[in-house]
């Protein structure tokens, strides 16, 4: 079974859909703009080299090949980066007052308002009320705790619980920007530094905060991995169906093609696992920054504490059930050669005539090489999965989502 997906032609990342995941013990929308990064048409896109350095803060067994050395990928200007935790997963183990957070909030908030919805007119890029909302989120995920005084204990929490406490102390005629301290997972000085390359170089938000909110999961996004769009959250649902249609199918190995962050491995291993405990999922990607990624998150899913119930249901122990091989598209799976029984992929799609128009955070940062889909109307990739899709899963049904 083959199943391959592509998003709108500008690649939408703000899909405004009520999918939810749990982070901090509170319920947020993931199909919202933490997504952020319209992909609608804007700046014109670099092709250069990408960079990976540097080792898995996870577990670096296997990332060396996958990282470290330079690569000629296609992918924007900026260097690749190494898979880190997801700012929202690390310990807090900054501490500062309540009030200091709230003036780059303040700051921050003054400079949006000046923008307005001139990034949206210019290219497609955030509106004001988008931009508003990231800065909510920046908080919701650097707030571990707060302590409303200096011999109480610290309590668990987040900037969506916080806030109306805060204001509900102010209306009180306290004082808590001045007494209520935090316990931050980063400083303060790194929002400041953040949000002016969010501002200034339209970084996207996701590669900020280390994270993509997909699905039920928190995985992690830098430079040279696409960030998972919210429209590719079909997939595991597509999964689903198809095994409980045809239950032989998860007995069978299958294969996620341009596995990219490998959120589509994951949560297709995910599915495949609730009927065959030993399931396995080849997740294939030309690019050495991809399988890097891949390969941390496939661990970070299965960690313990992490991607934990408090936050969502927990990945079923994806990490060992996903096989992580570099390679252009089927070739490194020839061994498999008619034993699948899916085949997903959510391959470069946009035509090339549109790649000088994409917006800022996507244009200038995201890999070109994931997202060109070659001449004509941008099939070029998709029709390679499905010439040779035939062979490698012995003809079972084609099920598309185009």
């Amino acid at each position: 079974m083959s199943v391959t997906g592509s998003g709108a032609s500008t690649a939408n990342l703000g899909s405004e859909q009520g999918s939810v995941t749990r982070r901090m013990g509170q319920a947020v929308t993931i199909r919202q703009a933490k997504q952020e990064a319209n992909l609608k048409p804007l700046s014109a896109a670099a092709t250069d080299s990408v960079t990976s350095t540097g080792g898995d803060p996870l577990n670096a067994e296997g990332n060396a090949a996958a990282a470290g050395t330079a690569s000629n990928i296609s992918g924007s200007s900026v260097e690749a980066t190494t898979p880190q935790l997801p700012v929202c997963l690390r310990p807090g183990v900054y501490v500062d007052v309540l009030d200091t957070a709230m003036a780059w909030r303040d700051h921050m908030a003054g400079r949006i308002l000046h923008l307005g919805d001139s990034l949206e007119q210019q290219d497609g890029g955030p509106d004001m009320a988008g931009l508003m909302r990231e800065l909510d989120w920046v908080l919701d995920d650097v707030i571990e705790a707060v302590r409303v005084s200096p011999d109480s204990l610290w309590e668990e929490t987040n900037w969506r619980l916080l806030e109306p406490r805060v204001k509900a102390a102010e209306h009180r005629h306290q004082n808590p920007r001045i007494t209520w301290e935090l316990r931050l997972r980063e400083p303060v000085s790194q929002l400041w530094e953040w949000w002016e390359r969010r501002l200034q170089d339209r970084v996207p938000f996701q590669y900020l905060i280390g994270a993509a909110h997909w699905h039920r999961y928190v995985l992690s996004v830098g430079p040279g991995v696409l960030i998972p769009r919210p429209e590719t959250e079909i997939f595991p649902e597509l999964v689903r169906t198809a095994i409980s249609v045809r239950p032989y199918l998860a007995a069978l190995p299958w294969a996620d093609l341009g596995t990219g962050s490998g959120a589509i491995a994951i949560a297709a291993a995910d599915e495949l696992r609730q009927m065959n405990p030993a399931a396995e999922v080849w997740a294939v990607d030309v690019s050495p920054v991809a399988i890097a990624y891949t390969r941390f998150n496939a661990r970070l899913c299965l960690q313990p504490g992490i991607n934990s119930p408090k936050r969502h249901k927990p990945a079923n122990a994806a990490g060992p059930f996903v096989h992580v091989v570099q390679g252009s598209w089927f070739e490194p799976l020839r061994h498999l050669r008619g034993r699948l029984g899916g085949v997903l992929s959510n391959p470069p799609y946009i035509p090339r005539v549109q790649m000088t128009c994409l917006q800022a955070e996507v244009g200038r940062h995201e890999p070109v090489g994931a997202l060109d889909g070659g001449e004509g109307p941008g099939l070029d990739s998709l029709q390679v999965c499905q010439r040779d899709e035939r062979d490698a899963s012995m003809g079972r049904a084609v099920l598309g989502t185009r």
